[in-house]
């Protein structure tokens, strides 16, 4: 009995399949409104305030996606799936090697709030949200 009770709490940690469709609906919901919000560079000026204007616009959706996903790791693949996007549609590798650091680090803060905590979801996000300013940076290679 007490076995098949640490097998299931074990279990309770894992990304299921479930989780894993949750990850891409989510994705392609926050891809085409990344899209959608980066058609205001089409004016120069409001270039520079995309990161800003997608990091209030993105946030309802990743703050649902974290309440619905609370395992290990979810966040992570999450993040990475627009930035690998963008890497193919022309971006340097720069893009998804920073991202991984930026969701790296909002995993790790996740994980220290235990999944559970609301002040750590919402710093998370705070970090997480950080990674589309990494295209406006010069590439060193």
């Amino acid at each position: 009995m007490r076995y098949e009770r640490k097998i299931c709490l074990m279990n309770r940690n894992k990304l299921t399949i479930k989780d894993l469709v949750s990850i891409g609906v989510f994705a392609v919901i926050y891809f085409i409104c990344m899209f959608a919000v980066g058609m205001m560079g089409v004016v120069p000026i409001l270039y520079l305030v995309y990161p800003a204007a997608y990091a209030l616009i993105g946030g309802p959706i990743v703050m649902l996606f974290m309440a619905k996903v609370n395992k290990p790791f979810g966040l992570l693949i999450f993040g990475m799936i627009t930035p690998c996007i963008m890497f193919l549609f022309g971006h340097t590798f720069v893009v998804p090697l920073l991202s991984l650091l930026f969701c790296l680090l909002a995993e790790g803060i996740r994980r220290i709030g235990n999944y559970q905590s609301g002040s750590a979801t919402m710093l998370s996000y705070a970090v997480f949200s950080l990674w589309p300013c990494i295209p406006f940076c010069k590439s060193p290679f």
